[in-house]
C-alpha cells in the first residue's frame, strides 16, 4: 500500500506543478506591477511601483539543483509579496523588469 501511495504521488505532484505554472504571471504598468500565483488559491499582489523598495531572488540547495527560485517584492508600508518555486530564468527575468521599472518611477520629495 506504501508504494502504491507513493507512485500515486508522482502524476499529483506533475499535476500541481503544471497547474502553478499555468497561474503564475506577471505584469509592469506605468504605476504599478501585479503578480498572480497559486494553483488551489489564487493570489494576486498590485504593488504600486512609487513604493517598491527592493526586489530579492533566493533559492535554497534543494531550490537551486532543481533550478527554480523565490522572488519577493519588498514595499514600503506593507508587508512583501513572494511567489515561491519559480523557473530562474522566469525569476531573474522578472525581478530585472520589476527593479528597472520601479527605479524609473521612484519617489521624489
Amino acid at each position: 500500500p506504501w508504494a502504491l501511495l507513493a507512485l500515486l504521488m508522482i502524476p499529483i505532484g506533475w499535476i500541481e506543478g503544471v497547474l502553478l505554472l499555468q497561474n503564475l504571471a506577471f505584469a509592469v504598468g506605468r504605476d504599478h506591477v501585479v503578480l498572480r500565483w497559486g494553483a488551489i488559491g489564487r493570489y494576486q499582489a498590485f504593488v504600486p511601483l512609487r513604493k517598491v523598495q527592493g526586489v530579492t531572488l533566493s533559492a535554497g540547495p534543494i531550490d537551486r539543483m532543481l533550478g527554480l527560485a523565490t522572488l519577493t517584492v519588498w514595499v514600503a508600508g506593507g508587508s512583501p509579496s513572494a511567489m515561491h518555486d519559480l523557473p530562474i530564468g522566469y525569476a531573474r527575468h522578472t525581478k530585472e523588469a520589476i527593479a528597472r521599472t520601479a527605479a524609473q518611477r521612484r519617489f521624489v520629495w
